[in-house]
């Protein structure tokens, strides 16, 4: 990173904009990544999010699975001035490239909106991350969302459950099946009223003899009623504990009934 670079990035209009017009300040191509790299598509903001390693990937699915959240900006770059102007304050030298000595522009990985007209600022690390030089580099960040007046806070694993994650990731992949060839259109839509219909009639079962059921007498093909839970899951048309693994040998009770979103669909984020 050196200057040049920095007013180019400026001229592309990374850091500007909002939900679909979003451009974070750094891409994945940008930088080595400490971890995989991802780049997750929302269908809340339109667009494709890049991500440096797995928490940040991690804690994107977390906050973007509250209906509370309606917009997500990650690699959100600081007003260096005032950040250079931090760190002298602190007396700790400001974060510089290793190689160009240059002064780089601070990032907040995680810039929230919310329902309620509330800005959250998130740093993500990995809870084994913290020496000296990171701590100074996030109280840095901490001061500067404090002159701003939004609610900064600090995210490691502790904080992400990892049955919630996993669930969440599992069903936002099939979010939309557009994608999916299908032999008529309204295909999936009739696949999903049909395994609604069966969950207001079932009985004693398990959710691997309700598949098999959809297979064997309502014409489901192998692997569609699993993609059915997905995509409805997704759409918080139904519900699961997402705090619990995901077994097909479960209770059919686990998969209940969601024309709303409930009450914990609408925790308030922190």
């Amino acid at each position: 990173m050196d200057e040049q670079k920095i007013a180019r990035f400026i001229k592309e209009g990374r850091g500007k904009g909002e939900g679909q017009d979003y451009k974070p300040w750094l891409k994945i191509q940008d930088v080595p990544s400490i971890g995989r790299s991802s780049r997750p598509y929302s269908h809340k903001t339109g667009r494709e999010h890049h991500f440096l390693s797995d928490i940040e990937n991690a804690a994107f699915f977390f906050y973007h699975w509250s209906d509370d959240v309606v917009d997500i900006r990650e690699q959100y770059p600081i007003d260096r001035a005032v950040t250079q102007q931090i760190a002298k304050d602190m007396g700790v030298p400001h974060p510089a490239d290793p190689q160009t000595g240059c002064q780089i522009v601070m990032t907040t990985d995680l810039l929230i909106n919310t329902l309620d007209m509330r800005l959250l600022a998130r740093s993500v690390k990995p809870h084994d991350s913290f020496d000296r030089r990171v701590l100074d580099k996030l109280e840095i960040e901490r001061r500067y969302w404090e002159l701003q007046s939004v609610d900064w806070g600090l995210i490691t694993q502790h904080e992400l459950p990892e049955n919630r994650i996993n669930n969440i990731r599992w069903a936002h992949e099939l979010h939309s099946l557009d994608s999916l060839v299908v032999p008529y259109s309204g295909y999936w839509e009739d696949r999903c009223k049909a395994l609604i219909n069966f969950l207001h009639q079932a009985g004693d079962i398990t959710i691997r003899m309700m598949i098999d059921d959809l297979e064997n007498s309502h014409h489901f093909g192998p692997g569609e009623a699993i993609t059915v839970i997905r995509h409805l899951i997704s759409n918080k048309k139904i519900h699961i504990d997402m705090d619990k693994r995901w077994d097909v040998k479960s209770h059919i009770s686990f998969i209940g009934l969601l024309e709303d979103p409930t009450s914990e669909e609408r925790i308030r984020v922190a």
